[in-house]
Formats: structure tokens, C-alpha cells, sequence
């Protein structure tokens, strides 16, 4: 595919200092932007601007999880940027799905049967203390916080400028006609990465075989936590103390498997969604031995889709439009399952009128969000996910290709997209922005001091992007990141006998080290320990940080 990037000479020197252009405001680009406001880096001439393509009134009523390795460091940052909640519990706390009712966002981690409700397994979790869930727009405040983003900018394509001295840079062209100078581009735009697609247009999200849908019930928040003793109604399974509620629960069935996530909106209020999820009809999965460049043989299950076998509910190649058109055959697929003896009551009852439309309450209504509940609340979703190369080297390859490609790098979802499971995806995008801005920071502590040589002024800024996108991050990207999403997600749709065996056999050393086995990559448990390596040193690096603050402090008292 030709590149439509181009190279422009410029008639006029080019400014001696440019801002990074961080294009997306979602969680990469965000906590980007606030580490380097924090560290004192944000002038918009010189340090950085942050586009989004959404107005600035548009809202989100989703949750998302997050780990808290991930979160942990980001949490201290924030902490320091806002030194009067030095003794408050942690920020991100107060985000959760469930602190209403004094909750903590707690991710049951556990693989239940749908027939039972009784726990067979555990999701894997080891990726530190667990999963939280949040709710996304109040994260997305708190991260924010006086950051201006400038919204409705479209991203369309950017060029290379280079003028009569040999300095080179980057120009940013916007729907609206708006034309940017930057020093660099960070794409932090999404699954379907404008960025991307200009820069790397051969790397194009992959749909994953599985079928999925998801809508949303209201409930009162009590059916939830059944937190009142005199209701005997309530399920046994629902009465315990609010903090201890789990907010996302996984459940198998015969080949099918449904997650329930809950959202508490006030005192009275609460919002459950479920995510129904198959393999398609005609599912194939085989083994096939890989042959790599250096002769190495090495076997990878391959997963494929019979032709000619006819299912109606899986649809890879659907429009963004048709998203909300649900087939007949889903609802009547639902219905059978629900008539069956393969679900319990308890679950049944939170898909129990999934045609009907999702009713606005009075807390959406304070939120400004009743335009959203208007729409259905079943919709079609595709798991995809985006791998970028696996090394440094042929990455730069690709870049090299394409005018300018080496002032344009991606972070979050634009590279590292993954399926949804336990928050993977957005954890990692947290990590990114914290340690890209870390390293941006040191980058800009340099360009403020006397220039000793003549040396473009944005090279600093420049190696701290490469510096960031190492092979390193690259692995965490697509091991610890995009393979182990797509392994625990497809590993999680197995036929009745399977799980039956495991619940049989639960307790066997053995049985648990093969389910680890077909779960887990050698590469997966190195980019964990590293990952587990960089949030020990983070924290005792903010830990000595305080420390010194606190020193000084004391030594200004005393003069």
C-alpha cells in the first residue's frame, strides 16, 4: 500500500523550539499529558498540544478495568500534583464502579458455571493485586484534570517539513483546514488509528473469531448488594457487606460464556451490563508448525472458520452503523438458552427483558447523559486487537518507509488494541503514558538548559521517544498485552465437558498446571516480572522523591 505522506521544503526557518503533538485524548495521551504537567512541562509552544476529535461536551457512561500495577504509580503521581490529599484514600478509589456504597471495585477473578453460580477456576491474575473496576469518565476527569485538549480536531495526515538548514519536523493536517507544527507526533488515537494508518498502513486491526453482544439492564442498586436484612427475596450470593461485592464476574456454560459487570450510580440506582460470548459456527482450531527466517520450527494454533457454514451472528466485516442491528436469531438463541437447565435463575433474571430499551433514571439525568440511553441496549461487538512488529529494528523498517516516520510514534490502543479482558489493554495504556512522560520530562529538564552544541533543538525530545519505543516495549505490547488478552479470552468459550472436568478434578496439581500451560507463554511470564521490576522501582523512586521534598522542606524552615 503507497504512502500518502509527504515531504515539504520549507521557504522560512522553521521555529527553534516545537511542541509534541499528542494526537487522542484517551488514557495513553492523557496521562502523558498530566505526568508532564506535573513534572512543570506544558507550555504550548514549547512542550506539548493534545487533539481529540470528540467534542469536549461528549460523555461516557461505560466502566473499564484497570490493574493495579498499573494504576498504583499513576495514583502517586497524581498525588503529588495534589498534595492536600496526601492523607485521603487512594484517587482512583474514588472512581470505582461501586463506591457509593463504600465499595472497591473488586474484580471476582473467579470461572463460575452458569448452571450453578458455583466457582470452578480462576481467570489468570497474576498480574499484581488484581483487577479494579471504574467508572471510565470519572477516570478519565481525574486524569485530566486542567489539561486543555483541543476537541473536535480530526486527525487527517501529516508531512515532513524540512527547511534550508537541514532542520527537520512534522506538520498535522485537520479536517477543519487546521495545520499544526510539531516537533514529533505521539498517536494515542485508538483502535481505528488515523495516526497509524498513515504511518504503518500495511498494520490493520484483526477481528477476532468469536461471537459477541452486550446490552444492559437497570436495576435497583439493593438487588445488587442486598445489603437489607428484611428482604429475603434477595439471592443468598448477593448478601454480603457492599465493599466485598464483586463487580465483574465471569460464567461458563456448554460453549458459551457470559460476564456480568455492575455499575452502582447512586444510593438507589444501579446498571448491570452482560456480555454474551461464543465461538462462531464451523470453529476450527488446528496446530501448525511455523517455519521462522533463522530455520526455527515452532507450533501455533491457527483458528479459522469453515466455509460455507452459515451463522448469522457472526459477523466480522459488519459496518460501525450496523453495530446495533441485532439479528432475530440472537434474541431466539438467548431464549433457548434461558428455557434451558444450563442457567441459573439468579443469572436469568439480569437478562430477562434484554429487548427492552434501557430506561433513563434520575442520576443519567443529573449526568447529562440521557441522549445516550436512548439507544438500544444490545449491541454487536468485535474483539480486535493490533500487534505492531516485534523488535525495534523492524519496526524503524516500516517507519523509514513513509517521509518523516521517524518523528511519529503510537501508544495505547493505537498499539497495543486488545480484547477486553481484565482491563489489559487500558492498564498498559496507563503505563505507557506515565513512562513515556517520565522520560519526556528528563528529556525537556535538558532543553532548557544553555545549548552547548548545535544539535537540533528537539533531539532530546526525540531520543526519549526512542528511548520508549524499545523492543522492550514492544514485547510488553504484544505478549504481556495483545497475546495474553486473546489466549485467556479464547480460552475461557470451552464445551461442557471441560469444564466439567476441571470443576471434577479441581484441586489436582496436575490438571491446574496443564489449564497454566495452555494459558500462559514463556514471553508472558518475562514481560510480567518485568513489568512487576518496574513498579517496585517506581514506587521506591516516588517513595525517595517525598522523602527528599520533605528534607528540603525542613532545611527552608530552618532558615
Amino acid at each position: 500500500m503507497a504512502s500518502l505522506v509527504s515531504r515539504t521544503i520549507s521557504k522560512t526557518p522553521l521555529p527553534s523550539r516545537l511542541p509534541l503533538l499528542l494526537v487522542g485524548a484517551g488514557l495513553a495521551n492523557l496521562t502523558l499529558a498530566r505526568t508532564l504537567q506535573i513534572h512543570g512541562y506544558s507550555d504550548p509552544d514549547r512542550h506539548f498540544r493534545i487533539f481529540d476529535s470528540a467534542s469536549p461536551h461528549k460523555r461516557t457512561r461505560h466502566a473499564l478495568n484497570l490493574q493495579r500495577w498499573a494504576t498504583d504509580p499513576l495514583d502517586a503521581l497524581l498525588r503529588r500534583g495534589k498534595p492536600h490529599y496526601g492523607n485521603q484514600p487512594g484517587l482512583f478509589q474514588s472512581c470505582t464502579v461501586d463506591a457509593h456504597h463504600g465499595g472497591s471495585g473488586y474484580v471476582n477473578t473467579k470461572i463460575n458455571l452458569l448452571r450453578t453460580s458455583s466457582p470452578i477456576t480462576d481467570l489468570n491474575d497474576d498480574d499484581g493485586a488484581g483487577s479494579v473496576r471504574y467508572k471510565k469518565q470519572e477516570v478519565v476527569d481525574m486524569i485530566k484534570g486542567g489539561i486543555n485538549v483541543e476537541s473536535r480536531m480530526e486527525f487527517l495526515r501529516f508531512e515532513e517539513v524540512v527547511d534550508a538548514e537541514g532542520r527537520t519536523a512534522v506538520r498535522a493536517f485537520f479536517k477543519d483546514g487546521t495545520e499544526v507544527l510539531g516537533s514529533a507526533i505521539v498517536g494515542g488515537d485508538g483502535l481505528r488509528s488515523k495516526v497509524r494508518s498513515s504511518l504503518l498502513p500495511t498494520i490493520t486491526p484483526k477481528v477476532l473469531p468469536l461471537v459477541v453482544y452486550t446490552g444492559e439492564e437497570n436495576l435497583l442498586s439493593r438487588m445488587m448488594v442486598g445489603n437489607i436484612d428484611e428482604d429475603d427475596t434477595l439471592p443468598a450470593y448477593n448478601k454480603k457487606n457492599p465493599a466485598e461485592v464483586d463487580c465483574s464476574s465471569v460464567y461458563v456454560g456448554d460453549g458459551v460464556t457470559f460476564v456480568f459487570s455492575k455499575t452502582y450510580l447512586d444510593w438507589e440506582n444501579a446498571r448491570i451490563q452482560w456480555t454474551y460470548i461464543r465461538k462462531p459456527k464451523g470453529f476450527v482450531e488446528e496446530e501448525r508448525e511455523l517455519v521462522g527466517e533463522d530455520g526455527e520450527v515452532t507450533k501455533d494454533l491457527v483458528t479459522s472458520v469453515e466455509e460455507g457454514v452459515e451463522d448469522k451472528l457472526y459477523r466480522p466485516n459488519r459496518k460501525v452503523t450496523e453495530a446495533e442491528v441485532i439479528p432475530e436469531e440472537f434474541y431466539q438463541e438467548i431464549e433457548v438458552l434461558k428455557s434451558g437447565s444450563d442457567v441459573s435463575q439468579e443469572l436469568i433474571n439480569y437478562i430477562q427483558d434484554i429487548r427492552e430499551p434501557v430506561k433513563t433514571t434520575k442520576a443519567e439525568r443529573k449526568a447529562s447523559l440521557a441522549e445516550l440511553t436512548s439507544k438500544p441496549p444490545t449491541y454487536n461487538w468485535l474483539m480486535r486487537s493490533v500487534k505492531l512488529p516485534e523488535t525495534k529494528e523492524e519496526l524503524d523498517q516500516l517507519k523509514s518507509k513513509v517521509p518523516g516516520g521517524d518523528k511519529v510514534f503510537l501508544i495505547g490502543d493505537a498499539a497495543h488494541a486488545a480484547p477486553i479482558v481484565q482491563g489489559c489493554s487500558g492498564s498498559h495504556s496507563l503505563v505507557d503514558g506515565f513512562e513515556l512522560g517520565t522520560l519526556l520530562a528528563k528529556a525537556f529538564r535538558t532543553l532548557a538548559l544553555p545549548p552547548t552544541t548545535t544539535t537540533s533543538s528537539s533531539s532530546p525530545v526525540l531520543e526519549a521517544l526512542n528511548t520508549f519505543e524499545s523492543t522492550e516495549t514492544l514485547t510488553r505490547w504484544r505478549v504481556a498485552c495483545v497475546d495474553k488478552s486473546e489466549t485467556e479470552l479464547m480460552s475461557l468459550v470451552q464445551p461442557k465437558a471441560v469444564w466439567e472436568a476441571i470443576q471434577k478434578a479441581e484441586g489436582s496439581s496436575e490438571l491446574t498446571k496443564e489449564q497454566k500451560e495452555l494459558r500462559k507463554d514463556p514471553r508472558v511470564d518475562r514481560a510480567l516480572e518485568e513489568l512487576a521490576e518496574w513498579h517496585t522501582e517506581q514506587t521506591k523512586k516516588t517513595q525517595k522523591e517525598t522523602e527528599e521534598k520533605e528534607r528540603r522542606r525542613k532545611q527552608e524552615i530552618e532558615v
